[in-house]
């Protein structure tokens, strides 16, 4: 369901291979806000390589949909990132902007999107923002979605923003 998602300017899509290239410099650009994500991820280690993030890209693809990762593009460009993790106690939703394409409500559209299908056809009742270091467009944009901080986050992150269905 979320592969070939589109917003009114962008397109969610699943990793692929060949994907690298784009992701990469997506990553570079916006090197300080994701030093704080935790390890696992293809921009966890210092300077990544472009061959370390395409063959995340070509894992990921071999095993959509399970994975639901999107990747945000714009026309030809990788804007940014998102992951939702399915969990019975409460779902988690990842994921970072391109640091040139903040400001403007991309990062307001994936995520409304996304909120539509983890309610709607992945019928969830809760999901959680874990954040990483400061990430204060994320905070703000949790804000704006009328999620609720709760301290002690989920997993290794000190914070998460929560929204829940009554």
């Amino acid at each position: 369901m979320l592969n070939g998602v589109r917003t009114p300017r962008l397109l969610l899509a699943a990793p692929r291979a060949g994907d690298g290239a784009a992701l990469l410099a997506a990553i570079i650009a916006s090197q300080h806000e994701l030093e704080p994500f935790p390890a696992g991820l293809p921009w966890s280690g210092w300077p990544p390589a472009l061959t370390q993030v395409e063959d995340y890209c070509r894992l990921v693809a071999a095993d959509w949909p399970q994975c639901r990762v999107a990747l945000l593009w714009r026309e030809q460009e990788v804007v940014g990132w998102m992951a939702l993790q399915l969990a019975p106690s409460a779902a988690q939703l990842r994921f970072w902007g391109h640091s040139d394409w903040q400001g403007q409500g991309l990062f307001a559209e994936a995520v409304e999107q996304m909120l539509a299908l983890a309610f709607g056809p992945y019928r969830l009742r809760r999901i959680q923002v874990p954040l990483y270091g400061e990430q204060r467009a994320a905070q703000r944009l949790c804000r704006r979605l009328g999620m609720l901080l709760e301290p002690g986050g989920a997993d290794d992150a000190p914070a998460s923003y929560t929204l829940a269905l009554h």
